[in-house]
């Protein structure tokens, strides 16, 4: 899961002697407002549709242009958490990436991540999911599995979150299950809260009360 494989090879480069009407209609042709500008194969930073469009003479050359972002970058080895990481705290969703000997690869874009990471992911897999609420110091992945696969399921993902200052975190499985009644079931017996499900119940006279007294409800 390296930053690498989550290249969006869509995404073209401009050249330090590229001229800004050359950049303008790259940038109109693949509806992009940001593109990075390579001197040979090195990045040298990034420019924007605004500023382009805000140059007089358009035979200047996009490397004569201050650019922005150049010493934000990836290495192509870095996991793709940190990737994604990066890319949130510097609020930067075109994120070039380079390999050791700082030669552009190319870009990953948020579209580009969570397409290929949700497809190569446990996300696209079949089952249900669990959200439950406790205390950080109540926190034990041990403890959760073992509740899960007591009940012959499998956690497939864990997603864990939390606010800063608060004591109380999240967690969020994605289990090999559609029915999960079970299981909320067994958490519920060991005190957890589980704060919601999103699950395929197997109890069809449940459901069906459900749909008739929403629906008695939207006819009122």
């Amino acid at each position: 899961m390296q930053a690498v494989e989550y290249i969006d090879a869509n995404i073209p480069y401009l050249k330090a002697n590229d001229s800004v009407q050359f950049a303008l209609d790259i940038m109109a042709g693949n509806n992009l407002t940001e593109m990075p500008v390579l001197k040979g194969r090195k990045y040298i930073g990034s420019i924007s549709e605004d500023v382009l469009l805000n140059i007089e003479n358009a035979a200047i050359k996009v490397g004569a242009l201050p650019l922005d972002n150049n010493i934000i970058f990836t290495y192509s080895t870095e996991h793709i958490f940190e990737l994604i990481k990066k890319m949130i705290e510097t609020q930067m969703f075109l994120m070039p990436i380079i390999d050791l000997e700082e030669h552009y690869i190319g870009v990953a874009t948020a579209a580009s991540i969570l397409t290929k990471f949700g497809n190569s992911s446990s996300l696209m897999e079949s089952g249900g999911m669990l959200v439950l609420q406790m205390n950080k110091s109540d926190y034990s992945l041990s403890e959760i599995a073992r509740i899960v696969e007591s009940n012959d399921a499998l956690i497939l993902n864990c997603y864990i979150s939390s606010q800063v200052d608060i004591n109380q975190i999240e967690v969020t499985l994605k289990i090999n299950k559609s029915d999960l009644e079970d299981i909320i079931a067994s958490f519920e017996r060991y005190e957890y809260n589980v704060k919601a499900a999103y699950h395929q119940s197997s109890n069809a006279d449940d459901m069906l009360e459900k749909y008739e007294s929403l629906m008695h409800y939207l006819n009122m």
